[in-house]
């Protein structure tokens, strides 16, 4: 499932995945300035303390569903877990099924 989502979302330009970026606050402008987007049209997605300021910045903030309280505390949404792809089959409902 992973694979499948990050050959989708591939083309989307830098940034498009933050999780092996350690400055997420430049990726993440980097990704919305690409886009031509506002941080309110994004969706960001975390389990730790370092991805609060993100959440709080963006439209849309999920938290799985093993992310630390204060993580939760500052979400929209919580998925499954990230273990064995939980969140992964989320995102792939979310945003990727055909309607």
């Amino acid at each position: 499932m992973r694979n499948e989502i990050t050959s989708k979302v591939a083309n989307w330009g830098p940034a498009f995945n933050l999780r092996w970026i350690s400055l997420k606050d430049i990726a993440l402008d980097a990704f919305l300035d690409f886009h031509g987007f506002s941080s309110k049209e994004a969706a960001f997605i975390g389990d730790h303390y370092a991805d609060i300021s993100l959440l709080q910045r963006v439209g849309l903030a999920v938290a799985v569903e093993n992310a630390l309280p204060e993580v939760k505390a500052v979400c929209d949404y919580l998925t499954c877990s990230n273990i064995n792809d939980g969140a992964a089959s989320e995102i792939e409902e979310v945003f990727f099924a055909k309607r």
